[in-house]
């Protein structure tokens, strides 16, 4: 009866490779089979026997590990699904660094490549383009609007009243706005 309950309280012995499996479980360094040969090799491991059996006791050998393995100075290769990656020397964090910078470019790649396109479909102007032709309409604007009074001024000396002196003027600056129009190529509707 003793010897059944110390079987029930002690681990079932693993194999090199199901220690290996157990390890990578867990997230621990050590997760493949090479890992746990060399720790045996090394004596951070060992083997045990019991009841005619050999193999390893995890429980022990998951603490022996622990206390005879000084930290790595390089960080773990590879990741388990859905860690994060390691921060990057001189970055900040997942974004920064190599990896961060190159994503970034191609991202802002993508975009111009957009750009271009929506530029190509007529759905994008150039802008300074766009600044020179409303310079030179305003600037056109402008002339048309200071020369009303040079051309009406004898007309409206010789108007009988105020309404007649407004209605030239209005007609005046409709014909120059229906030039300007026709000239921005938006038709003559006024």
């Amino acid at each position: 009866m003793a010897t059944a309950k110390r079987k029930k309280s002690e681990p079932k012995l693993l194999s090199r490779r199901a220690y290996a499996k157990h390890r990578r479980e867990l997230g621990l360094v050590g997760d493949s089979l090479s890992a746990v040969q060399r720790a045996l090799s090394a004596g951070r491991i060992q083997l045990v026997e019991r009841d005619g059996q050999v193999g390893i006791d995890p429980t022990a050998a998951d603490k022996s590990w622990a206390e005879m393995t000084s930290p790595s100075p390089s960080p773990r290769r590879g990741r388990k699904k859905g860690e994060p990656p390691p921060e990057e020397p001189g970055g900040n964090g997942a974004a920064g660094g190599y990896l961060g910078a190159r994503g970034e470019h191609e991202t802002l790649k993508v975009e111009l490549t957009r750009l271009e396109l929506a530029k190509k479909r007529g759905e994008l102007i150039d802008a300074e383009a766009m600044r020179q032709e409303v310079g030179a309409l305003a600037r056109d604007i402008r002339r048309q609007l200071l020369l009303i009074p040079a051309r009406i001024a004898s007309q409206v000396r010789a108007a009988p009243d105020d309404r007649a002196v407004e209605a030239m003027l209005d007609a005046e600056i409709r014909r120059a706005l229906i030039k300007l129009t026709r000239a921005a190529g938006e038709g003559a509707n006024a």
